[in-house]
Order: structure tokens, then C-alpha cells, then sequence
């Protein structure tokens, strides 16, 4: 450990309470269990509606535009949403590009693992110590007031909430983006994909995946850290619920479906033979916004790690061409003068993107980080080889090492490479 680190490490370890002043582990978990139980009830529970008898076969538009695009009112006819228009919102069932690829499997992988992009972060999950992050996490999440209270109540609104701070250490853009508008439209969507595959009570189904995904994501990115972290109180129980309440409100996701042409444009996860680590995960998404004055072009913004703004073309056999840049996240470390909060450094991003109806098939991402220079991902459907669709990327380093991988639209793909 560096010496820079270990002054660190003894500040951050300040702040931490005796392990017996903790609660116990499993007294832990089971108040988050009832508690969340309890939330997916409130909102789901209302909207579930249970299949027909013998009712399994792939749900058509007309039955899955009562998810979202019609809502059955109080006297039990059905309203018609406000843009006039039926049908999915999110999830189209395309068998090609990355929604080809979407399901609740991949979304918990790329959801629960995006933070593995940045180098400090361990990929082997085969060895990660899940059940002491995970009691580390879920020690911050029951004592959210006292931990407000020591780090203060001006940085945590001002940081974490409301956008009062434009440092490299303000949290709350990545939580705006990634937790409350990412994480609602990936609850509608996956609702979507469950009830056209056939699940009952979808919104329950997707509201569990998307708080399993969000929790996985806040135990990945503990990153085995003892102690007290500031970072997930918002996260979970501001952004990652609020962005599932949000999207519940019709308006808000026929907005950003219809006027944004919103979805998700997220990597293809893959295990590393050669080291058993997991690669290639991230969750992405991306808006359009046609413009009116420039026909078949559409300003657009991706985000994920990054946050990637720049213009697309589209042309009449679907298909669209978008060039884009800006800023990505390059490492996360404890802030010096208070190690309860994580910070970021931030470094030059591009890319270029082709996709068929909003389901990508090809990009092409380029940063300023050494180790992901250059990231080439090709999605199933875009190669024809003797009848067969596979994907594929490819990650060059500055020094030209490359990690590799051959995925397909059925799960985790296999790699290799160092």
C-alpha cells in the first residue's frame, strides 16, 4: 500500500465503529428483505395482472401495450395514453444487436458489475469477498442518519442530491443518470421482457431485479473496503427507488420512450478463460432527440461511465450512424478531507455507434485510459457466418495488449487475453 493510500486508509478508519457496536449480519439482511418486500408490494402489487390459464406463449403487442401504453382505470375501462399510440414502450424483442442480448440475466451482470470498467476494481468475481462487502454495505444502508450526520448534511445534499456541486467529487450526476433515469427506464423495460416472456406479476419481477442489480452494484464497488461509506445512502434510497416510482408515472415513460427514443446500449459480459475474471460489463444507455429543423437527424447523448453527446444519422432502412464525445470516469477513490465519500477523476472519451431500430450492432469506444484505449463491440445479428449471428469485442491497451471475446444473444460469452 502506497503511502498516500495508508494516510488514507488510517483517516477513512476514523470513522469506523467498533465491530461490535455493528449489527449482525443476518439481522441485517432481513430488515432489508421485509423492507423491500414491503415497497415492491406498494408499488406492484396494484398493476400485476396473472396470466389466463395455459397463457405462456410470447405475449402480443396488443396484450403488452395494457402494460404501459393503456392503463386500465378505476371503473375498469381502459384509457388510452396520452400520445395516442399502443405497444411497448422499451422492449421490442429485436433478434438482433443488444437488445437481442437484454434480459434479466445480462442486466444483473452488466447492472451489478459496471463499476469492473475501472481498473482499481477486482474482476475476480470467482473470489471476490461478497458476504464482507456485502455486510459492510448493508451495515451503511441501516444507519443512514448517523452517517449523514458525521459526514454533514450541506455535503450530502450538496454533493450527493442536488446539483449545487460541479467538482470531480459531486455524485449526484451519476446518480441522476445512471440510478433515478437509468434505473426507471430499466425497470419499465424489464417488466416488458417479463411479461412478454410470459411472467406474472411482472413489476414485481423487475422491481426485484432492478433493486438485486442496484445492491450487487453497490457490494461490487465496496470493493472489500471496511468501514463507512456515504455513497450508497443515495443511491439506494433516494435514486435507485425514485427512478422505479418515477418511470411508474405513465408521462414520465412515454417521454423519454417516444420523445427521447430512450433505451439500453449496455457491453457484452464475458468470462476470461485465461484468468477466470469477468470483462466487458457495463451498463449503458442512450437518448436521441430528433431534430425538426434537420430531417433524419437526431442529437444524442450516451451515458453510462461516461457521459457521451454528439449527433446521429438515420436512414430509411432503419439503420443509424452516431458519432459522439465527451468525459468518463477513470477511478474512484475516498476523498482525502473526507474519506466517508468516494470521488472521481475524469478523462477524454468518443465513440461511434451503429444500430437498427435503437438496438445497437456495432460501436466503438475510445479514452485517454491506458488500459482501454480502444473497445470494439460487435453485437449478434451483425455478422452472417455460415447462417450463425455471434458477437464479438475486442479491448486494445495503449502498450497493444488486447482481451477478447465471442459472446451470443443467449448470455455470458467467453474470452481471453490479458
Amino acid at each position: 500500500m502506497t503511502p498516500h493510500r495508508q494516510m488514507l486508509q488510517d483517516e477513512h478508519d476514523r470513522y469506523v465503529l467498533p465491530v461490535s457496536d455493528r449489527m449482525p449480519g443476518m439481522v441485517l439482511l432481513r430488515r432489508m428483505f421485509f423492507s423491500y418486500a414491503l415497497f415492491f408490494a406498494i408499488i406492484t402489487f396494484p398493476n400485476a395482472q396473472p396470466l389466463r390459464d395455459g397463457e405462456r406463449q410470447r405475449i402480443d403487442l396488443a396484450t403488452t401495450s395494457k402494460y404501459l401504453g393503456l392503463r386500465e382505470s378505476r371503473t375498469g375501462s381502459a384509457s388510452t395514453a396520452s400520445s395516442g399510440q399502443t405497444g411497448p414502450l422499451y422492449y421490442f424483442g429485436h433478434a438482433w444487436g443488444s437488445e437481442a442480448q437484454y434480459s434479466p440475466w445480462t442486466v444483473l451482470l452488466n447492472g451489478g458489475f459496471d463499476i469492473l470498467q475501472l481498473d482499481r476494481y477486482r474482476r475476480d468475481v470467482f473470489h471476490y469477498p461478497f458476504a464482507q462487502a456485502g455486510r459492510t454495505v448493508l451495515g451503511n444502508l441501516a444507519k443512514p442518519f448517523p452517517l449523514i450526520n458525521r459526514y454533514g448534511w450541506g455535503p450530502f445534499i450538496r454533493n450527493e442530491i442536488l446539483p449545487l456541486e460541479f467538482s470531480e467529487g459531486a455524485s449526484w450526476w451519476p446518480n441522476y443518470q445512471l440510478h433515478l433515469i437509468g434505473g426507471g427506464m430499466t425497470y419499465v423495460k424489464l417488466g416488458e421482457w417479463y411479461e412478454q416472456h410470459g411472467f406474472a406479476a411482472p413489476r414485481v419481477w423487475s422491481a426485484a431485479t432492478v433493486m438485486s442489480y442496484h445492491l450487487l452494484n453497490e457490494v461490487v464497488e465496496n470493493n472489500a473496503m471496511e468501514g463507512e461509506l456515504i455513497d450508497p445512502l443515495a443511491d439506494i434510497y433516494l435514486f435507485d427507488i425514485g427512478g422505479m416510482l418515477l418511470f411508474s408515472i405513465d408521462e414520465v415513460a412515454q417521454f423519454f420512450s417516444r420523445t427521447l427514443h430512450m433505451t439500453d446500449w449496455s457491453l457484452q459480459p464475458t468470462l476470461n478463460l485465461s484468468d477466470a475474471t469477468l470483462r466487458n460489463t457495463g451498463q449503458y444507455f442512450v437518448v436521441k432527440y430528433d431534430l425538426s429543423f434537420w430531417k433524419q437527424h437526431a442529437l444524442i447523448y450516451v451515458f453510462g461511465v461516461n457521459g457521451l453527446a454528439g449527433l446521429s444519422r438515420s436512414f430509411e432502412n432503419g439503420t443509424a450512424i452516431s458519432i459522439a464525445a465527451g468525459l468518463r470516469n477513470a477511478d474512484v477513490i475516498p476523498e482525502t478531507d473526507n474519506p466517508l465519500h468516494l470521488t472521481g477523476s475524469l478523462v477524454w472519451s468518443a465513440g461511434v455507434f451503429y444500430d437498427r431500430e435503437n438496438s445497437l450492432l456495432a460501436s466503438l469506444l475510445l479514452s485517454g485510459i491506458s488500459s482501454n484505449l480502444a473497445t470494439l463491440n460487435i453485437y449478434p445479428g451483425f455478422l452472417d457466418i455460415a447462417g450463425l449471428h455471434p458477437g464479438f469485442w475486442c479491448t486494445v491497451t495503449t502498450e497493444g495488449h488486447a482481451i477478447f471475446g465471442l459472446t451470443t444473444q443467449w448470455g455470458v460469452g467467453i474470452g481471453g487475453g490479458k
